[in-house]
């Protein structure tokens, strides 16, 4: 999500919450009516964080171990909140840990905020049913997609062009200025 910002988290928010309804009705027979939601979720939270990473040794590897996550906390059959509390805070670490370039402080702050915010309507709407949660993953993604507004440099950005002379003739006056 990070090499297309805000536009393509916005977009991912989108197709999650359309496709986690049917999805969710998909898996029920195997994994119950409690089960399904979680694992759906989980999935969503495992294909956002490997689309923040560079490289597919990255992607593959977020991808595993917020799997495991997922699998083991379903092993011992985990309520939906705290699989979600327990992947958001997987995607925290991905996204501030690897993907992007952020001081700690401020990286703590900005994903406490967008992950209790996150989580508070994604657990609201999770007690309606398969559609009221697919409305929660929905409403989970889009609040995620603020990160994109307020977070740090990315790892996958390019390094900046080259200043224009007029830029550069303003900064070499700006030093000149500073030494006097």
């Amino acid at each position: 999500m990070s090499g297309r910002g805000f536009a393509g988290s916005l977009l991912f928010a989108a197709a999650s919450g359309l496709a986690s309804y049917p999805l969710t009705l998909l898996l029920t027979p195997w994994l119950g009516w409690w089960g399904a939601p979680g694992a759906v979720f989980a999935l969503w939270v495992v294909l956002y964080s490997a689309g923040l990473l560079r490289g597919r040794a990255p992607r593959v590897l977020a991808a595993v171990a917020l799997i495991a996550v997922a699998l083991g906390l379903h092993a011992v059959d985990a309520s939906f909140a705290s699989i979600a509390v327990a992947m958001t805070a997987a995607l925290a670490l991905t996204r501030s840990g690897f993907a992007f370039q952020m001081r700690p402080f401020r990286a703590v702050a900005v994903e406490v905020g967008i992950g209790l915010a996150a989580l508070g309507m994604l657990l609201v709407f999770a007690r309606g049913g398969p559609g009221a949660t697919a409305l929660g993953v929905w409403a989970y993604f889009l609040i995620q997609s603020a990160y994109s507004l307020v977070g740090g440099r990315s790892n996958r950005e390019p390094v900046p062009a080259a200043l224009d002379p007029f830029d550069e003739a303003q900064r070499q006056a700006e030093r000149i200025l500073e030494g006097v």
